[in-house]
């Protein structure tokens, strides 16, 4: 190949893997059949240069603008299916899976690059129809049997546009939630892009940020619906393992509580999510650390899960730290 040729060639695939982040999958076929083209011209063999085919397949998460991924396996404990969600943060790309079922005793692996942000929890108590999308129709007439009064039928309720929740023991969303907690709205497996409806146990992480450091956490910001452990893989004292083990559901205060259309609590609601008021809620003049100090209702939080987030300004004891490039095993109900 003559010089000026060879520099041009090396000058495209560098410009190229510079702005990969960017591209779509189209643009990636585009650019293979530049580079078919180009191997024309130079009588080279692509073979010798497969890597580039590998690069250019797009949203391949073994590797990330020649960063390698790390692997967050989740496993299910609890003694049903819960169907875990995911959600990258703005300016995090969307990994291969939004949302996946997850029998009792299951595990899933599921790969993220470095950078990567976001959070995962895990949706219970979902209604599908035949085609297995999920469906509120489960809900509406298990709420439409159990109305307590005769006339308050679902249609007349809706009618009335009367708060649910203040009026009768069950709760205004499993009206309209095809998943009775962590609901993203979606209607299927996959949440594309929504987070979940609170309360809702969250497995917060940032891989590869200051210092070339991981960061996760355990929230109950937005409550609780699951028992939820992290540990990392192959590491020790370096990199701490964090969970909320206990079932904050069996004991939590009523003006928390979140029930299910037979009364039962499947779910305790954060002081902000139940009062939503800024001495709760960390906001207006309650915005600062000093002006928001814990609640009676964080405290039980906090008292139960010492290890995970119990409202907005716990960062001293609920943040952890590791090298990035470790797994993570996820575990619900640990």
């Amino acid at each position: 190949m003559e010089a000026p040729l060879l520099v041009l060639f090396i000058i495209l695939i560098l410009i190229t893997v510079n702005n990969l982040r960017d591209m779509s999958i189209s643009c990636n076929v585009s650019l293979l059949l530049a580079f078919a083209r180009l191997n024309s011209i130079f009588h080279m063999k692509v073979k010798a240069y497969s890597p580039l085919v590998v690069i250019f397949r797009g949203n391949n998460n073994s590797s990330y603008n020649g960063v390698e991924s790390i692997a967050f396996t989740f496993k299910n404990n609890c003694p049903y299916t819960i169907w875990p969600g995911t959600l990258s943060g703005a300016s995090s790309p969307i990994l291969s899976s939004t949302g996946f079922e997850l029998p009792n005793g299951a595990t899933f692996t599921l790969d993220a690059p470095t950078p990567w942000s976001g959070r995962f929890w895990a949706r219970s108590l979902c209604h599908s129809d035949a085609t297995g999308k999920f469906s509120i129709t489960a809900s509406l007439k298990g709420v439409s049997q159990r109305l307590k009064h005769k006339d308050d039928s679902v249609s007349t309720l809706l009618a009335r546009k009367r708060p649910i929740l203040q009026t009768h023991a069950i709760s205004t969303l499993l009206l309209f939630s095809r998943c009775s907690t962590g609901d993203c709205g979606s209607g299927e497996k996959s949440c594309n892009g929504k987070g979940g409806a609170p309360p809702a146990t969250l497995a917060e992480f940032t891989l590869g940020g200051s210092m070339n450091k991981d960061f996760y956490d355990i929230s109950l910001v937005d409550g609780f619906n699951l028992p939820l452990s992290v540990v990392p893989q192959g590491v020790t004292n370096e990199c701490p393992a964090t969970s909320c083990a206990a079932d904050l559901n069996t004991q939590c205060p009523d003006s928390l509580s979140f029930k299910d259309t037979k009364g039962s609590t499947i779910g305790c609601k954060s002081a902000c999510l139940a009062f939503n008021q800024p001495q709760y809620c960390c906001t207006g003049e309650y915005k600062t650390p000093q002006t928001c100090p814990p609640t009676n209702q964080s405290l039980y939080f906090k008292n139960q899960c010492p290890q995970a987030y119990s409202y907005a300004y716990d960062d001293p004891t609920s943040t952890f730290t590791c090298p990035t490039g470790v797994n993570y095993f996820i575990t619900f109900c640990p």
